[in-house]
């Protein structure tokens, strides 16, 4: 399984996000690293 947490430069609450959604897979018992991803132009935060 992969999570990516997407956030941009500034963003206020990304850290808020990535403990949420930790705690959800700890709550589910899955245990895989949230990778966090810098998105820094329209064209990726389309993707």
């Amino acid at each position: 399984m992969r999570v990516q947490l997407l956030y941009f430069d500034g963003c206020p609450h990304w850290q808020v996000a990535d403990g949420r959604i930790r705690d959800a897979l700890e709550t589910l018992g899955i245990h895989v690293d949230v990778e966090k991803v810098l998105v820094t132009t329209p064209e990726q935060a389309e993707q």
